[in-house]
């Protein structure tokens, strides 16, 4: 039996994570700076980390105080709560799959796909899904992979292990077959309305005949 989903509990859970983690680069960002001050060395790493560690702590602290701020394109009010309780009830559907990632959960109900990770929640629609690719960032120091969303509404970069990038995108496949999937110029500079155009008469030929 798949796990219970809690969409705000996850949204709150998700918030403490980026709290502990903001609070951690603080930590290396300070240590790297006062290395820096005497060697000249980690400067250049210092400075963004003591940046952005405080923004993603704020961040974090949004999301655990008022967690419906990662909900709210799911409608206002009792339609809602209604949405919520929805896509919870069918997180227990027996034809829902679940899968622990390395860095967080996925839930892929008949009718919605959810993401729960350490840097990002997912909640959408599988029908709303227009694009998703893997984009690799390469630092000086380190090197970053993730998986870039597009849906109807909103754009979501999920954080993943390298050795997961192939099975990530096998599984947005599942969950959205008419969906654009893989990097390609056009469709990832289309602008939303256009792309959920082409996307619509891609999904037509997925429709059993006479809907």
């Amino acid at each position: 039996m798949n796990p219970t989903l809690d969409l705000r509990a996850s949204v709150r859970t998700a918030g403490g994570r980026m709290i502990l983690y903001g609070f951690i680069g603080l930590i290396v960002g300070v240590i790297a700076l006062a290395i820096g001050a005497v060697t000249g060395f980690f400067l250049c790493i210092a400075i963004p980390i003591l940046l952005a560690s405080p923004l993603a702590m704020a961040w974090g602290a949004l999301q655990l105080v008022y967690p419906d701020i990662q909900l709210g394109h799911l409608g206002h009010g009792p339609a809602r709560a209604m949405t919520i309780q929805q896509i919870e009830n069918e997180a227990r559907d027996p034809r829902t799959m679940y899968q622990k990632t390395q860095r967080g959960q996925i839930w892929m109900t008949p009718a919605w796909f959810v993401v729960i990770s350490d840097d990002e929640v997912m909640i959408e629609q599988r029908r709303n899904i227009l694009l998703a690719y893997p984009h690799v960032s390469r630092g000086r120091y380190n090197t970053t992979t993730s998986i870039k969303v597009r849906s109807r509404s909103k754009n979501y970069t999920i954080g993943i292990e390298e050795v997961e990038q192939d099975w990530f995108m096998r599984t947005f496949q599942s969950a959205a077959p008419w969906a654009y999937l893989g990097y390609e110029p056009r469709t990832a500079q289309m602008l939303a309305p256009q792309l959920a155009y082409e996307v619509d008469q891609r999904a037509m030929r997925f429709l059993p005949p006479g809907q």
